[in-house]
């Protein structure tokens, strides 16, 4: 168990309402709409970030951290905004992660799937079709003399037909 898992079990153990991250607007909301009565309100904050303000909310009053001192609340509030950080390069790298997968998957200029993608979810396709004994439909097509366009018109007039090709199919 790491220690992003220990917190939130903590948290949860101590909180009635799940941690929310807020700015200074939505506090005053918060904190008028709040069902329960006693808040703590940590500001977190990377070197060149600021992140938020975290608003736990207790039923009861939060003896444990106000006994703790103020030490450790700033190592709570430490041990989160380091969460917090972590999620943020995890959501980057998945973002990524979906961005080079397109890059390898579709065509840069019409957005379509390119033959690598085609020819692998063909063999999908054929595994279901054996499978479930369903009907496949597959349909090529081939633009006719689009050389001549190219020539004649040049390749931005070419990619802006194959543009307008792609989002009519």
């Amino acid at each position: 168990e790491d220690s992003a898992q220990r917190l939130r079990k903590l948290l949860k153990s101590i909180m009635e309402e799940p941690l929310q991250l807020l700015s200074g607007e939505e506090i005053k909301a918060a904190l008028k709409t709040a069902r329960l009565p006693y808040h703590i309100l940590l500001p977190l904050a990377l070197p060149q970030k600021e992140l938020g303000i975290a608003f736990l909310s207790f039923k009861e009053k939060p003896e444990r951290f106000l006994q703790s001192g103020k030490d450790f609340l700033q190592k709570l509030a430490h041990i989160i905004t380091h969460l917090l950080n972590k999620e943020l390069e995890i959501a980057s790298a998945e973002k990524e992660k979906e961005r080079f997968y397109n890059y390898a998957v579709r065509d840069n200029l019409t957005g379509v799937y390119n033959r690598f993608y085609l020819n692998f979810q063909f063999k999908e396709f054929m595994a279901n079709v054996l499978r479930y004994h369903i009907p496949l439909s597959v349909i090529t097509l081939d633009i006719d003399h689009f050389k001549g366009i190219n020539d004649t018109y040049g390749h931005l007039a070419g990619d802006r037909v194959l543009k307008r090709l792609a989002e009519i199919l």
